[in-house]
C-alpha cells in the first residue's frame, strides 16, 4: 500500500497537482481536510465525522487542482478508510469481515463507496492536526500568510518527490496559491490519547458540537455590481426577519439589514483610526480584521451589502475572510440595464457608465483624503466583478434581478430557504407586498432615501428589465456586449438580440 500511495504521489506531482497528506469530508458543498503526519489520526477523524453524517472525500490522499482562476478544486479519491483495530472500536464498528491492510496486519479497509461523487468540490478550509505533550486542551490557531503557506508545505504528500522532480518551485506557489483562497486552522491536541483512538473522537465531537467544522462565520453577504437590486434584496430579507412591520412609513426605517461593507463606521470603530488618515493599501490590509471582528462580536447572523469584487488584499490574502462568512447571496442583473441605472445614480452619461461597467480598474472612493462614509471600493468591470462572487470559496445563492422582478414569490422564498429561515409563503407574499417598487417610491417621494446619492432627485428609479431596449442606442449595445457576452451567457442573459 506505501508502494501504492507512492506511485499515486509521484503521478499527482508530475501532472502538477497538489498532493496532501490528508483526509476529507464533504461539509455543505464544500471540502473540509484534515492534514497532518502519520499517527495524528486524520483517518479515524474523518471516520468519526463521517458516522455523524457527513460524506468522506478521500482518506489518506488529497489531490487538489488549481482552476484558471486559481480556485482549489479536490478531485475524488479510494473509498476507502484505513483503520487500526482500536479506533474501529472507538467508532463502534466491528473489524470482522473487512479486509485487512497487507503491510499492516492490525489496520483495516472500512469501505465507504457510497459516498462516492463523480465531480470535484471546492476546497473550503484544512485543518492541520498537530501533537502537543504539554497540555490536555484543544487549541485553535488560525493559520494566515507564510504561516499558512508553510503548513501545506509541510503536509504535502510524499514531499521527497517534490524534491527529486525538481519542482520546488512550482510546488510552493501552488501552496501559497491555495493558502490564499481557503481557511487553515492548526489543530493542537494532547498526545495523551492514542492517536487513531480516543484522541480523534474526542476532537471530532469537538468540532461537530461547535460547528466548528461547518466554517462559517457569521455574515451573509451580500454582493452585487452597484444597481443590481441589493437594496431591495434587503428590504425584503428584513420583513421576512422581521427586521420592520407592513405599517413602516418611513423609508428610513424600513429594514436595510445590517448596512454595506464599506462602511467607515465599521472601520473607524473597530480599527479605532480615521480611515481617511491611511493609506488605500492599509486600509485595505486591515478589512479582513475588521470583518472577522464583526463577525465574531455577533449574537446572530448579520446580511451586510457588498458592492467590493471578491479580490485579495494588497497582503495577499482574501478581502473577505472565510472564517468570517456564513456564505453569500449573490445578486445579478443584465449588464445592459445596469448601465442605465448607473447612469443615472453616478450622474453621467450613459456612455460613460458603460465605460465604467467595462473597465477592469473601475472603482468607489479611490481617493483616501475624500472618505465621507465609505471606504474605497474595487468593482472591476462587470464581467470580472461576477465571475470573482462565482469562484469565492463560500456556499453561494446566485440571484437574477429580473427573476426578482418577474416571479418574487419563488425567487425570494429559495433566498430564505439557502439562508435557513423558517417561514412560509404568508411571510413571503407580506414581505414582498411590503416591499413593491412602487411602494418605496411612494415612500421616497414623501421623505429622501438616505442611501440616495448628493444630486439625485430618487434613489428607486423604474425598477423594470429590459429598459436598455428602449434607450440604448445600437452601438451602445454592441460595445457592452463585445466586452460582456461570455460572462452574459453563464448567467443566462441572451446575447443573440
Amino acid at each position: 500500500m506505501y508502494l501504492l500511495g507512492s506511485i499515486l504521489g509521484v503521478l499527482l506531482h508530475q501532472q502538477g497537482l497538489l498532493a496532501l497528506h490528508a483526509g476529507a469530508l464533504e461539509v455543505r458543498g464544500q471540502v473540509v481536510a484534515f492534514a497532518g503526519h502519520s499517527g495524528t489520526g486524520k483517518s479515524t477523524l474523518v471516520a468519526h465525522l463521517r458516522k455523524r453524517g457527513y460524506r468522506m472525500v478521500s482518506d489518506d490522499l488529497l489531490a487538489v487542482h488549481l482552476d484558471q482562476d486559481g480556485q482549489p478544486w479536490v478531485h475524488p479519491s479510494i473509498f476507502r478508510v484505513k483503520l487500526w483495530a482500536d479506533a474501529l472500536n472507538h467508532i463502534d464498528h466491528l473489524a470482522e469481515n473487512l479486509v485487512r491492510d497487507h503491510s499492516r496486519l492490525e489496520k483495516f479497509h472500512l469501505p465507504a463507496a457510497e459516498d462516492h461523487r463523480d465531480f470535484s468540490l471546492l476546497l473550503g478550509q484544512v485543518f492541520i492536526l498537530t501533537d502537543n505533550k504539554d497540555s490536555d486542551e484543544i487549541h485553535l490557531e488560525v493559520l494566515r500568510g507564510l504561516d499558512a503557506v508553510n503548513a501545506i508545505v509541510k503536509v504535502t504528500y510524499r514531499t521527497k518527490f517534490v524534491n527529486a522532480l525538481g519542482l520546488n518551485k512550482n510546488h510552493f506557489q501552488h501552496c501559497s496559491r491555495v493558502a490564499n483562497r481557503i481557511r487553515m486552522i492548526q489543530l493542537i491536541t494532547t498526545q495523551g490519547h492514542p492517536p487513531h483512538g480516543r484522541g480523534p473522537r474526542r476532537i471530532g465531537g469537538f468540532m461537530d458540537t461547535t460547528g466548528l467544522i461547518h466554517s462559517q462565520g457569521n455574515i451573509v453577504w451580500l454582493a452585487s455590481y452597484p444597481k443590481s437590486g441589493n437594496t431591495w434584496l434587503r428590504i425584503v430579507l428584513g420583513h421576512l426577519l422581521g427586521k420592520s412591520t407592513i405599517g413602516d412609513d418611513n423609508i428610513n426605517q424600513l429594514p436595510i439589514m445590517d448596512s454595506i461593507a464599506s462602511s467607515r463606521l465599521f472601520f473607524d470603530d473597530i480599527v479605532d483610526v480615521n480611515a481617511a488618515d491611511l493609506p488605500l493599501n492599509i486600509v485595505d490590509n486591515l478589512r479582513p480584521r475588521v470583518y472577522e471582528t464583526i463577525s465574531r462580536e455577533a449574537n446572530r447572523r448579520l446580511y451586510i451589502k457588498v458592492h467590493d469584487a471578491y479580490l485579495l488584499t494588497p497582503d495577499g490574502e482574501p478581502m473577505f475572510p472565510t472564517i468570517a462568512t456564513w456564505g453569500v447571496i449573490h445578486i445579478v442583473r443584465n449588464p445592459l440595464d445596469v448601465a442605465i441605472s448607473y447612469a443615472y445614480h453616478v450622474g453621467i452619461d450613459i456612455d460613460r457608465a458603460i465605460l465604467a461597467i467595462c473597465d477592469q480598474g473601475n472603482s468607489f472612493c479611490y481617493n483616501a483624503s475624500k472618505l465621507p462614509d465609505q471606504l474605497h471600493q474595487r468593482l472591476l468591470d462587470w464581467s470580472s466583478h461576477a465571475a470573482s462572487w462565482l469562484n469565492a470559496p463560500f456556499p453561494r445563492f446566485t440571484v437574477r434581478y429580473e427573476d426578482m422582478l418577474s416571479d418574487p414569490q419563488e425567487t425570494f422564498s429559495a433566498v430564505a430557504r439557502f439562508c435557513g429561515l423558517e417561514i412560509t409563503e404568508v411571510d413571503v407574499v407580506r414581505a414582498v407586498e411590503a416591499s413593491r417598487i412602487g411602494r418605496l417610491q411612494q415612500l421616497e417621494g414623501q421623505r429622501r432615501f438616505r442611501e440616495t446619492l448628493r444630486g439625485n432627485p430618487s434613489f428607486f428609479r423604474r425598477g423594470v428589465a429590459g429598459d436598455w431596449k428602449t434607450i440604448l442606442t445600437n452601438e451602445q449595445v454592441a460595445r457592452t456586449l463585445a466586452q460582456h457576452s461570455d460572462m452574459m451567457e453563464r448567467l443566462g442573459y441572451v446575447t443573440d438580440l
